[in-house]
């Protein structure tokens, strides 16, 4: 990889903090946290969306974003107090974004992820739940929405 020309979003490098291959990358807003451990030093890039890389108030975007570089893969992240509607609606704005727009020119694989004060039972799981499982092709691990706070691995 040539160091910063072929990474993505850089016309947005205000907003991307990276690469790095950190142990630990910590997103946290309002008491809500998400971690992900990165045991086997991957390169990565950490992404603030709201008020960065999405800048506009009238579209519904998620708050912070990983990339990781050596998978192709990109991880939105919401976090959210206590609706998991709307965090799903901000989520699947953003993949929306990101896939047709902003990394549309890359091949990666999406995951998005919730950190919200409380989860409802999977009996009442809201309908934008839905409907972004189902963009994010329901397959298994892309979309997971924690309490409080959530870690794995990359």
């Amino acid at each position: 990889m040539n160091k910063d020309k072929d990474l993505p979003l850089q016309e947005f490098k205000n907003f991307v903090n990276g690469p790095s291959n950190i142990n630990i990358f910590v997103l946290k807003e309002n008491g809500k946290e998400y971690r992900a451990i990165n045991d086997n030093n991957k390169s990565c890039l950490e992404l603030q969306i709201d008020k960065g890389i999405i800048d506009n108030e009238e579209i519904n975007k998620c708050d912070k974003g990983l990339i990781v570089l050596d998978d192709d893969k990109c991880i939105l992240v919401e976090l959210k107090g206590c609706d998991v509607s709307k965090a799903c609606i901000q989520l699947n704005s953003t993949l929306d974004i990101f896939k047709n727009k902003l990394l549309k020119v890359n091949n990666y694989d999406y995951y998005c992820r919730a950190v919200v004060t409380s989860m409802p039972s999977p009996n009442n799981y809201p309908t934008s739940y839905k409907i972004l499982l189902k963009n994010l092709n329901n397959c298994k691990n892309t979309l997971i929405c924690k309490s409080k706070k959530m870690e794995e691995k990359v």
